[in-house]
């Protein structure tokens, strides 16, 4: 099965209560969606449930985030093209773009400015649970 979006949505909220995860995958589903549009036009929706299903399994199972992913949305018999898609992005790789538009006044990318980004790399705090080398890239 490949869930539509609101299949997407409405499995996160069987794992994810949070405030912080629901919003994270709305946030991380519009990104991606708005990409799609860009890039993949005929895939919106899918890329844009891949997004929303990211981090499934992180606020149950923060130590085994994307190899728990894996099994659970196994369980629900999700295409195996999907969950290849959506654990590829690896522990931390969307979170410092996902979070960081959530603390601003705007809570939008659209305003932020690359340079202000860049200054706060160089803090230890900023990104902490990311690879340095996979923002990066």
């Amino acid at each position: 099965m490949v869930p539509k979006l609101n299949e997407a949505r409405e499995l996160l909220r069987n794992y994810d209560q949070g405030d912080f995860h629901l919003l994270q995958g709305e946030i991380v589903s519009g990104i991606m969606g708005y990409f799609s549009r860009q890039f993949e036009p005929e895939n919106e929706e899918y890329w844009a449930a891949a997004g929303m299903l990211h981090d499934i399994d992180l606020e149950l199972y923060p130590e085994e985030h994307c190899a728990k992913c894996y099994e659970l949305l196994r369980e629900h018999v999700v295409d195996e093209q999907m969950i290849h898609s959506i654990v590829s992005h690896g522990y931390g790789r969307l979170d410092w773009v996902t979070v960081k538009p959530m603390v601003r006044p705007s809570k939008s990318l659209c305003d932020m400015d690359v340079g202000s980004i860049k200054k706060k790399f160089k803090k230890k705090e900023f990104a902490a649970g990311c690879c340095g080398e996979d923002i990066l890239c």
